[in-house]
Parts: structure tokens; C-alpha cells; sequence
């Protein structure tokens, strides 16, 4: 996975915008008018996706503001959002594409940040007062923001900053975060915006693979003669990152193959990808890797999750064995909680 390169980088001139618009936003306090859960959307002539910025500060405990990126995006925020949510899991890991602006103590900073702040000749005080830019895509959780990006904050913050103040006296305009979940607005002029009651998205968020599991892989699994009786396979995202130095980590994925009668572990592998779709290809190619190196093929094979069962259930018609989903394996649990301990430990070593 390719790290972030100094043409990516925002400007000088763009890091002193996002620097006045982060001053004009702390100032303006638009978490007094607008909840954590105030989401809504924006719609920009000039941008092909739909804006869903958040402001978060409504509690005084964190103040900020989070912009998801198109229906992807939201699709995250809602997931987010449900009372079954596994923050390991890898969907909703690599189903993040969101924007992050922090206001953080200064000894939160990175010192790269603080010394770019220094070279422009800015500075920021007080009590959650300094201004951190991130990225949130896919499984690179903790990014220096691009270029790009930094053009979609500067596009965004204002407007918050417009709604916020709009919100005040428009009761009506507030009225519809309680009537309906992420209203979108569409800018049709300069402080001109028209309520969209109902909006299609502009990009499909079904990530679901394609149906067939590869062909390669199936002859490669057909090859291995002795049966196994019943494995456990699932995936899990693990507490490790790469490629930290970059200023554009990325966190690893962790998959798994244990016996379903003794728990023990028998292959692991770990993968990553630039998409849900990647990872979910990967997943797939790792886990006829796990098979050849355990020498053997599945008589019965157990899936934790719907996603990975949707990824192996077409295996089993091609091999003739029961492929079956469960949403609770304590022994593929067991092997994940182990790996996790291991690699946490490793990295406090290191």
C-alpha cells in the first residue's frame, strides 16, 4: 500500500486557510446549535459527492468536526451508529471515508504539525485549543490529509459555520433534524441553499463481492487430497499499524483457520487492502494460502459474520460441503483475543 508522497500534501497557502477556518470555528461554537447527532448533507455544484459534515461538542467533551464522504460515508456513520457494532470488525473499519478536524492539547500534536504551525507564524491557545487535520479512509485510520482534501474541509468549514449560524433563527431548518435523518441541502447560489426532501446517491454502496469464488482458488483447494472435519474461519482488524513514518498508517487485518474441535490455531495470515472489496478479495486468496499450508480441505466449514459467510458460501457448492454463518465462535474468539495479547505486547517491546 503506497503512502502519501509530498505532492499529495496540502499547500502552505491551504494550511493557512484551514488554520483561519479552525480559529473561525472554534470561535463560533457551532456545537451550541447543532447535536452529535445533527448530521446532514451537502450538496456542492462543483463536487460529484455529497458533503456530510458533523459537529461534535454538544456534550463539552470533544470538539470538532467530522465530514463523511458520499453515500460510502454515510453508510459508516450509520454503521457507527448501530447498537451491534464491532469496532474490530473489518467492514466497518474499511468502510471509513471521512475528513476529521480535532481541537487537541498541544502535547497531542505531532511535532511535525507544531513545527508547521511555528514556520507560518501561527499559534493557537488555551484548553482543547489546538487544531489537528486527519484522514479516516478505508483501513488508513490516522492520515495526514492531501491536497484534496484539504480543498473539501475549506469548502465545508465555512458552511457549517453559515449553518450554525442560520440554525439560530430558523427554527423550521432545525425542526428537520428531528424529522428526518441526514437532511441534505443543495447550494444553488451564495448563502442560497434548497432542501433536497429526497436524494439517490451518487455512488453504490453495496460492497458485497462478486457471487463466484475464484476458480484458481477452487482448483488450488481441490489439489488437497485429506479432508479435513470442521475448521473455523473468520478475520478480525488487529491492533497494529504500518507504515507510521509515512504520516498515512494504515491498520492490518488479521485472518484466522482453528480446528473447530480443539480451538487450536492452525493457520494465520494478515492482509490489507485499499477497499472493503480488496480486503474481501484478499481475505479469499489468504485463505486458500491457510489450506495449502495446512495441507488439508474443509469437510464442514464454519464462518464467523455475515460478510465472510457471503465470501465462502459459494465455495461450498463448489466443493459439496456445508458452509454455515455464526455470529458467535468462542473458539475462533479464543485464538483472536490470544494474537491480539501477543501483538500488543510485541509492540510495547518494540
Amino acid at each position: 500500500m503506497d503512502g502519501m508522497t509530498k505532492t499529495d500534501r496540502p499547500t502552505k497557502e491551504q494550511w493557512r486557510r484551514l488554520f483561519e477556518l479552525a480559529r473561525d470555528f472554534k470561535a463560533e461554537k457551532p456545537w451550541k446549535f447543532l447535536s452529535d447527532c445533527d448530521i446532514f448533507g451537502l450538496k456542492l455544484p462543483w463536487r460529484d459527492e455529497t458533503l456530510y459534515p458533523l459537529v461534535m461538542g454538544n456534550a463539552g467533551e470533544f470538539y470538532g468536526l467530522c465530514v463523511y464522504r458520499g453515500a460510502k460515508g454515510l453508510f459508516n456513520y450509520f454503521l457507527a451508529r448501530s447498537d451491534e457494532i464491532n469496532v474490530n470488525d473489518p467492514v466497518f473499519l474499511a468502510s471509513y471515508d471521512n475528513l476529521m478536524l480535532s481541537f487537541l492539547e498541544r502535547d497531542l500534536l505531532r511535532k511535525e504539525e507544531i513545527a508547521l504551525m511555528r514556520s507560518m507564524g501561527i499559534s493557537f491557545r488555551g484548553k482543547q485549543g489546538w487544531p489537528q487535520f486527519r484522514r479516516m479512509r478505508h483501513l488508513r485510520l490516522d492520515g495526514m490529509i492531501t491536497a484534496e482534501e484539504a480543498d473539501i474541509l475549506i469548502d465545508v468549514i465555512p458552511r457549517v459555520i453559515m449553518a450554525a449560524k442560520s440554525l439560530q433563527v430558523n427554527k423550521e431548518a432545525l425542526d428537520l433534524f428531528d424529522r428526518i435523518p441526514g437532511p441534505v441541502f443543495e447550494e444553488i447560489g451564495p448563502q442560497n441553499w434548497y432542501f433536497v426532501p429526497l436524494s439517490s446517491p451518487e455512488e453504490d454502496v453495496d460492497f458485497f463481492p462478486d457471487e463466484d469464488f475464484p476458480e484458481e482458488g477452487v482448483r488450488r483447494i481441490k489439489k488437497l487430497h485429506r479432508r479435513a472435519k470442521s475448521l473455523q474461519v473468520g478475520w478480525r482488524g488487529l491492533p497494529a499499524f504500518l507504515g507510521e513514518e509515512t504520516g498515512d498508517p494504515f491498520q492490518m487485518v488479521g485472518a484466522l483457520i482453528v480446528d473447530a474441535e480443539t480451538g487450536r490455531i492452525l493457520a494465520f495470515r494478515t492482509l490489507s487492502g485499499e477497499s472493503l472489496r480488496e480486503i474481501s478479495e484478499a481475505f479469499r486468496e489468504k485463505f486458500v494460502e491457510m489450506l495449502e499450508e495446512i495441507g488439508a480441505y474443509p469437510g464442514r466449514l464454519e464462518v464467523h459474520g455475515q460478510w465472510p459467510f457471503k465470501l465462502f458460501e459459494p465455495l461450498g457448492k463448489k466443493l459439496g460441503i456445508k458452509v454455515s454463518k455464526h455470529e458467535n465462535l468462542p473458539e475462533l474468539q479464543d485464538a483472536f483475543d490470544y494474537l491480539d495479547e501477543v501483538v500488543s505486547r510485541d509492540l510495547r517491546k518494540s
